[in-house]
Formats: C-alpha cells, sequence, structure tokens
C-alpha cells in the first residue's frame, strides 16, 4: 500500500513538471481507481493521503506546495471522495 503511496507521489510530480492533469489520469488514476475498489482500502488511503499532505506542507514552502497540491488534489477527488468516480477507459 505504501509502495502504491511512493507511486501516486512519483506520478504527481511527474505530472507537475509536465504540467498535464491528464499524464496523471491516464497513468495513474485509471489502475489505481480500480484497485481501490477491489481491495475496499479507501479508509486507509485517504488517512495516508491527510498524512501525506500534513508531511508536504512542512516540507515544502507554500510557493512549492501550490505547485504539486493540484495533481493530489486530482488524486484525493478521484478515488477517495465518497462519491467515487470511475474512469473512462
Amino acid at each position: 500500500m505504501l509502495k502504491d503511496w511512493l507511486l501516486i507521489v512519483r506520478y504527481c510530480a511527474m505530472a507537475m513538471l509536465l504540467n498535464d492533469t491528464t499524464f496523471l489520469q491516464h497513468r495513474l488514476l485509471e489502475w489505481l481507481t480500480d484497485l481501490v475498489q477491489v481491495h475496499q482500502r479507501k479508509t486507509i488511503d485517504q488517512k495516508i493521503y491527510e498524512l501525506l499532505q500534513t508531511q508536504l506542507q512542512q516540507l515544502f514552502k507554500s510557493e512549492q506546495m501550490a505547485l504539486i497540491a493540484p495533481f493530489l488534489e486530482q488524486v484525493n477527488n478521484t478515488f477517495l471522495q465518497d462519491n467515487l468516480v470511475q474512469l473512462p477507459r
């Protein structure tokens, strides 16, 4: 599970560098949404997301956090919220 979150941060950083939200959707969110649904681990993932946000805010300056935050929010909005959206294939 933590390995998945390392991948999430990696893909968010890559999408940030490319400034491309579709990169994140196509490379990460399609398989990750299915994984979360199958293993029913949403509660644990939500807590990890919150802890990650807290740690990144302590680590990064606000300007730096503003660069990656939209991509982390995209992950949160796509598969951690109650209204889980199934991405098109």
